[in-house]
């Protein structure tokens, strides 16, 4: 299963603990923010939620988000 990785710029603060222990190098950082630039190689282990000092980072099933875009964008 994938992920769709959301990061909370507000939040964020640049740390880059998200893109030290990310095992598939999902973040980046650029402007001293988080972008998850490869989120389709998130697999879910947690591990960048755990280490994120602001709980800046949220992780949502690719296959609840697109049940849920499907549901609320059909109007």
């Amino acid at each position: 299963m994938s992920y769709k990785v959301y990061v909370d710029q507000e939040k964020c603060i640049g740390c880059a603990q998200c893109y030290a222990v990310c095992p598939n190098k999902v973040f980046v950082i650029r402007d001293k923010k988080s972008i998850p630039i490869n989120a389709d190689k998130c697999v879910g282990c947690r591990a960048c939620i755990v280490r994120c000092p602001t709980n800046a980072i949220r992780l949502t099933p690719r296959d609840i988000y697109a049940t849920y875009t499907r549901f609320y964008s059909t109007g």
